[in-house]
């Protein structure tokens, strides 16, 4: 009797503890919904104020003429309350996006409205409306084009920029039949100009490499065991090997690590792990120069000038444009 008493008090004493414990957890989430709905009214006034702030702006820039009617138009059928509505949805972000995107001065907003109103409320059927409103969807093309083509043309991401009034003078002269090339020329000489304009700015950004790259070649050509070929490209020999030299359309293993003049590695099969396997002539010049040379079982050093490496390009990120790439390879075997 009593160990069924002692159990009956047990079972009570768990159950206080665990409704006490669920009354703890029903205060701790009490607590957070407090807190939640204390910071979705913050959120919500500050969403207010920055809609507030926006209509001032708005406003602001409308206040000049009033030219457009922001009294709420009738809505008599539900379509007509579903095109009001979307529209309304529609306005997010369109100040911004104006302002920002299409770079127009928020004392011109009402400038912007009512070109706005005016095109939609316009006749799109009168010749001369349709006229003026595709020039000036065109000139806002252009004004893309520009940017652009300036970007493509410059390599200083935008900070010169080509001229858009002589880019529209170019269009309407092809377009009036008045210029003095036909299209398929003027487009010849755009990129000989623009080949000329790339030219000059990698010559005066990565133009150094090319020099420091000449400098480095010519004292390392003088050190002991560094074999000079015609072509420019400098080896030295680590190991020599005494097996088979490999022709250009073999397929070759290696081991090898590449680096730059100034010791930074830009690829390296031993940290992969494993050796690579390619064909000689699948390769920069320098290295099919190397292979072709190199007995298997060989371990060299070797010092590609920018002309038989990546030259005036580069590659990627890590290869800058003019620079003399040093490699040790080591030539495991030949593929059968």
């Amino acid at each position: 009797m009593k160990k069924i008493i002692l159990l009956a008090a047990l079972v009570f004493t768990t159950t206080l503890a665990a409704q006490a414990q669920e009354t703890v957890l029903t205060k701790e989430q009490r607590t957070a919904q407090k807190k939640f709905k204390s910071a979705q009214k913050a959120y919500d006034k500050a969403e207010k104020k920055l809609f507030d702030a926006r209509r001032k702006m708005i406003e602001l820039g409308l206040e000049a003429t009033k030219s457009v009617n922001l009294e709420k138009p009738v809505l008599v059928t539900p379509a007509d309350s579903a095109a009001y509505y979307f529209g309304v949805a529609q306005s997010n972000g369109l100040d911004q996006y104006v302002m920002k995107n299409l770079h127009v001065d928020s004392l011109y907003l009402n400038t912007f409205a009512d070109a706005l109103e005016k095109r939609i409320n316009s006749d799109t059927k009168d010749p001369e409306v349709v006229a003026r409103q595709a020039g000036v969807h065109v000139a806002g093309q252009i004004e893309l084009m520009t940017e652009s083509a300036s970007r493509e043309y410059f390599s200083n991401e935008g900070a010169t920029q080509l001229d858009k009034r002589l880019i529209c003078a170019g269009i309407l002269a092809g377009f009036y039949g008045t210029s003095d090339v036909n299209p398929m020329g003027a487009h010849q000489i755009y990129s000989r100009l623009k080949a000329n304009q790339q030219a000059a700015d990698k010559e005066r950004l990565y133009g150094r490499n090319r020099t420091e790259g000449e400098t480095y070649l010519a004292a390392n050509k003088l050190k002991k065991g560094v074999i000079t070929l015609p072509s420019g490209l400098q080896y030295k020999v680590i190991t020599e090997g005494k097996g088979a030299i490999p022709t250009e359309t073999q397929t070759v293993k290696v081991h090898y690590e590449g680096r730059l003049i100034d010791g930074t590695v830009f690829d390296s099969s031993y940290k992969r792990g494993e050796p690579t396997k390619f064909r000689c002539n699948q390769v920069i010049k320098g290295w099919t120069e190397a292979l072709t040379k190199m007995p298997v079982g060989s371990k060299w050093e070797i010092y590609i000038p920018q002309e038989l490496a990546y030259g005036a390009n580069g590659a990627g990120s890590n290869i800058p444009p003019y620079s003399v790439l040093v490699f040790t390879v080591e030539l495991i075997d030949i593929e059968k």
